[in-house]
């Protein structure tokens, strides 16, 4: 099957230099919408173009569980690495751990497939003390573990949890397109860890999560991330960071490949940001000075976090002798000064 095309050319989000010349351009898309979609703000293009939501799309995918309340069976920390895309510490793959225990399953039904865990400490270990990775080191694994508990308590056949075809696989799906606003059923392709992923209208990404303030089903997950936010994603995720600075008022989710979704609890707005050529890097610097210049972060709230100093270093670009010979700036970075 031959490609599809972006609906759009993405436009200009942010420029890296090297010296005093550009040596690359982020192009990518903006979008803010409220729960109606009512579009409130986007970049040129952003209307017509679709994008998968990769990870971002995990709150959306515990809506089977929270459809019957199976999240009163867990803590908050279960329900927040359900959400999360975590970076495989002892910590993490414990919370993992825990949801299979309460299903009565082994770390073994996971088909989520093992990579080293992404926290640099912990991925060293596993390299110095020659471990190999499991599933359940896989940043995924605490929304496969809830995936399968959801199963067992539904009386689903667990072993083809993955399937789109599966009861909640179609669940999730139907949810999505709810949400969304979607008149049809999303497009799916496989995603990462083997699961449906989701390719959308931005407008219906941001829809759903403006959705993540205003709709009382999400309350439960709406509560876990932004409790936890070192669950969600770890130490140095941009979406934890984001959750830390804010004091809770911003909901933040990545999504591989230069995605992030981000939900404004007190406006109840929902918006989507994607890197065309998914720089995490450029991710960050986008989304950061976007921010600054919507209000919805402070110049405060960034000197006095952890946020400040990961936006500083995703800004500079140094040498192997830790000298600056460039930056990433973005096309608000005028606006703030």
């Amino acid at each position: 099957m031959a490609p599809t095309h972006p609906e759009t050319s993405p436009q200009p989000l942010a420029v890296e230099t090297r010296g005093t010349h550009i040596e690359n351009q982020h192009q990518g898309w903006v979008i803010i919408c409220d729960e109606n979609g009512s579009v409130k703000q986007h970049t040129e293009g952003a209307l017509e173009q679709s994008v998968f939501l990769r990870s971002a799309a995990k709150p959306f995918q515990a809506l089977p569980l929270l459809k019957r309340k199976l999240e009163k069976k867990f803590t908050t920390e279960q329900l927040a690495i359900a959400c999360a895309s975590h970076t495989g510490t002892d910590y993490h793959c414990a919370l993992a751990q825990s949801i299979l225990d309460l299903a009565d399953l082994s770390a073994t039904s996971l088909q989520c497939g093992p990579h080293y865990p992404l926290d640099s400490e912990t991925r060293t270990q596993f390299i110095q003390k020659n471990i190999t990775p499991q599933a359940i080191h896989n940043n995924c694994s605490g929304k496969h573990a809830s995936m399968l508990f959801t199963c067992v308590q539904a009386g689903w056949d667990p072993s083809q949890y993955l399937e789109k075809t599966h009861p909640l696989q179609q669940e999730i799906a139907r949810g999505i397109q709810h949400y969304g606003g979607l008149s049809q059923p999303a497009d799916t392709a496989v995603d990462g860890c083997g699961a449906p992923v989701f390719y959308l209208p931005m407008q219906a990404g941001a829809r759903l999560f403006a959705a993540l303030a205003t709709q009382k089903i999400f309350q439960p997950v709406v509560e876990a991330m932004t409790k936890h936010p070192e669950i969600v994603g770890g130490t140095d995720r941009i979406d934890s960071l984001l959750m830390q600075a804010s004091g809770g008022r911003l909901l933040a989710k990545v999504g591989a490949d230069g995605l992030i979704g981000i939900t404004h609890l007190e406006k109840n707005l929902g918006c989507i940001i994607k890197i065309a050529d998914g720089s995490e890097l450029a991710r960050t610097v986008v989304s950061v000075e976007f921010l600054l210049s919507l209000q919805w972060l402070s110049q405060e709230m960034l000197s006095g976090s952890v946020l400040g100093t990961y936006y500083q270093r995703a800004c500079l670009r140094k040498n192997t002798q830790e000298k600056v010979v460039g930056e990433i700036v973005s096309r608000w970075r005028k606006s703030l000064n």
